[in-house]
């Protein structure tokens, strides 16, 4: 019996585990200046840039003019 839990314990922590063993690429948040809906002033767009290493994204963004943001929140 205890053979049998410890080894059902093992497959459902494999198994949950499993889908994260990639490594996950950070997420830097850039947001842009864009002229406004009403045509006049600007707005803010925002976006995600999912590159590894994170310092790699942050130099993307600040290329193109970006500032940075606080990190996106985890789904």
């Amino acid at each position: 019996m205890m053979r049998t839990f410890w080894l059902v314990a093992g497959l459902v922590a494999v198994s949950f585990c499993g889908a994260e063993a990639a490594p996950m690429r950070r997420e830097v948040r850039c947001c842009i200046k864009v002229p406004a809906d009403d045509g006049v002033g600007e707005r803010p767009y925002c976006f995600n840039i999912a590159a590894k290493p994170a310092r790699r994204g942050k130099r993307i963004c600040r290329a193109i003019g970006g500032e940075l943001q606080q990190p996106a929140p985890i789904r």
